[in-house]
């Protein structure tokens, strides 16, 4: 310790900055940032279902993707603005 103490010394100081750097956000707003956009990218990502084996939730999902993406994305600015 006594070899580097001037090191030591200066690293110090430069390491004071990023003592009162710290995310006032709660955790429920990254929770409900993150997973609108892990929801927008799962919806533009939704591939076309194979006619004769799918059906129901699938299907609508593909028919309504951009419906769907559009809606998550104006909540996701929502959320933005608001937080």
């Amino acid at each position: 310790h006594v070899w580097f103490r001037k090191e030591e010394s200066e690293r110090q100081k430069q390491a004071a900055g990023f003592e009162g750097a710290e995310d006032s956000r709660p955790i429920w707003q990254t929770i409900i940032y993150f997973g609108l956009m892990i929801l927008i990218l799962i919806f533009l990502n939704w591939a076309k279902p194979n006619s004769a084996t799918a059906a129901g939730f699938v299907v609508w999902a593909y028919s309504f993707k951009w419906i769907i993406s559009a809606i998550l994305a104006f909540f996701l600015g929502l959320s933005l603005h608001l937080f």
